[in-house]
Order: structure tokens, then sequence, then C-alpha cells
């Protein structure tokens, strides 16, 4: 009898321990990816709220319009090949990529 009682014993204090097949990291990685789901989840959720009345507005807040009723984005969008002078040096792409070129 006192055998049996020290069998179970021992049997629950394994279960307490954690060795009755409980994998710890299963249930960590489960929640992890079940918790970055939610906040994407949230997070789309509350950018589809924005209208584009609100956008306009946080705009306005931000910038201001000049005399002529325009942004500082849309004051200087002329860009003829008049404007261009001999001075003028050419645009370069060297902050890209250096791919199948020779350097």
């Amino acid at each position: 009898m006192e055998q049996l009682i020290q069998t179970a014993w021992l049997s629950s204090l394994e279960l307490a321990a954690g060795a009755s097949g409980f994998n710890f990291k299963r249930i960590l990685i489960s929640l992890t990816f079940t918790m970055m789901a939610v906040r994407y989840l949230q997070n789309r959720w509350k950018h589809r709220q924005i209208t584009a009345a609100e956008e306009n507005q946080r705009i306005e807040a931000i910038y201001e319009k000049d005399e002529n009723g325009l942004y500082p984005w849309e004051v200087d969008t002329n860009d003829s090949p008049e404007r261009v002078t001999p001075e003028t040096r050419p645009m370069v792409n060297s902050w890209g990529p250096k791919r199948g070129r020779w350097r």
C-alpha cells in the first residue's frame, strides 16, 4: 500500500513538473503568432476607419496653402525641357544596387 502511495505521489510530481508531454515551446510559439495576427487585424481595421475627409483635415493641419491656394508640392510642377540649361548636370542613379554592371 505504501509503495502505491509513493508511486502516485511521484507521478503527480512529474505531472506538476511538466513531464507529461506539456510542450511549453509549442504553446509559446502559438501564442506569439496569435498575438501578431490580432495586432495586424487591429491595425488594419483602425486604418480602414480613416476616411478621405479626415485625411484631408490632417494634411491641412500640417501644411498650409500659399496665396494661390497650392500646397508646397504643387507649386513647381513645370518639368519642361526648356528649363534644362547646358550647365545642368544629369541625374545619376548612384544610390541603387549595382546589379550586372562593371564598377
